[in-house]
């Protein structure tokens, strides 16, 4: 007999945890650490690569995560634009799913402009860096720390992996 009413795809992790396999959780299922305990495995560094337009030399789960952070590789400034569109120049791309009060951490960003990504509300602004929040289920928070068009649509691809 299983210990919750989670979906059948949800695994009991060695210390008793469950964890969240892929795709959309209708009800709670005990821990929900799967990816949100490591999200580089939501977005890869080649899929955050062709968002900022420049190769990505890797994707590492940093140690007081849980946050990946992708780090791009140094381009040259004529490479900058490329068909009209400008590039991210050194842009280092952090996601990171938390439990958190998605209102309060609205409430710090400077500037917020609402967007909805795959069903989701979202905001972009400013905290000593352009940053992104996504209500998730469950009082999770999923902050990607890239400037707003590019923290858009890293979410959107982190949603479908979530």
């Amino acid at each position: 007999m299983r210990a919750h009413a989670g979906p059948a795809r949800d695994v009991v992790h060695n210390s008793g945890k469950v964890l969240v396999a892929h795709g959309h959780d209708s009800e709670p299922s005990g821990s929900v650490e799967g990816h949100s305990s490591n999200p580089c495995a939501l977005v890869t560094a080649q899929q955050v690569a062709a968002v900022i337009r420049q190769p990505v030399t890797r994707a590492v789960e940093a140690k007081l995560g849980p946050t990946c952070v992708y780090v791009p590789q140094a381009t040259s400034a004529r490479n900058q634009v490329s068909h009209g569109h400008a590039k991210a120049h050194g842009v280092e791309v952090t996601l990171a799913i938390t439990p958190m009060n998605f209102k309060n951490s609205v409430g710090r960003l400077s500037t917020a402009t609402a967007f909805s990504v795959s069903g989701h509300r979202g905001y972009c602004g400013v905290i000593g860096h352009p940053v992104a929040y996504v209500s998730l289920t469950y009082g999770r928070v999923m902050t990607v720390v890239a400037p707003c068009p590019l923290a858009a649509s890293i979410a959107k691809i982190a949603l479908k992996n979530l």
